[in-house]
């Protein structure tokens, strides 16, 4: 037979304070809010956040977390490897596209999304005009998929070197025998 002996209720509050502790620590280091809610795309134990789908903008995907913020959802996308003072403008673009399907798969506007960079959590402010500004952008991306021949966008050998395709490349600025 167990007895809770003060001994014991004590050693018990102090592994659940020390837990608590140590889960604070990863949440402040990993950037995340806090929240009661909360679904990722990662295997574990966290509910998975369900895929997302714009049939008229043809336009589908999932944030890397979604987490509730009072009647809200939010999404989090997170770019472990990036450091940056300001977030990159595609970075802002994909996250605010995951604002655009929370409001289309749920019916309701989330205020703002959560970029995630390894030393800085962005908050991005998401509204009618930038709803507007992602559509536009899709739709541009439809029109280019379908072009027979698209210029590259940027003079990066590091993009270009992270790229599926640019050994079939003519604009490649990674050349295979550096």
């Amino acid at each position: 037979m167990f007895v809770l002996t003060p001994t014991v209720i004590l050693a018990l509050l102090l592994v659940a304070g020390a837990t608590f502790v140590t889960a604070r620590r990863i949440q402040m280091r990993v950037g995340i809010p806090w929240s009661h809610d909360i679904r990722a795309d990662a295997e574990g134990a966290l509910p998975q956040v369900p895929l997302m789908v714009d049939e008229a903008l043809q336009l589908v995907g999932k944030p890397d977390y979604v987490i509730r913020r009072g009647v809200f959802l939010i999404p989090v996308e997170v770019k472990p490897l990036r450091r940056a003072k300001r977030p990159h403008n595609s970075d802002i673009f994909q996250l605010m596209a995951y604002c655009l399907l929370i409001e289309q798969t749920y019916g309701q506007q989330p205020p703002y999304g959560l970029l995630r960079y390894a030393n800085h959590t962005f908050r991005i402010d998401y509204d009618d005009d930038m709803a507007d500004t992602v559509r536009e952008i899709v739709g541009q991306m439809h029109d280019l998929h379908d072009a027979p021949d698209v210029a590259r966008n940027h003079n990066s050998v590091t993009r270009c070197r992270s790229c599926g395709f640019w050994r079939q490349c003519d604009q490649s600025l990674f050349n295979e025998e550096e």
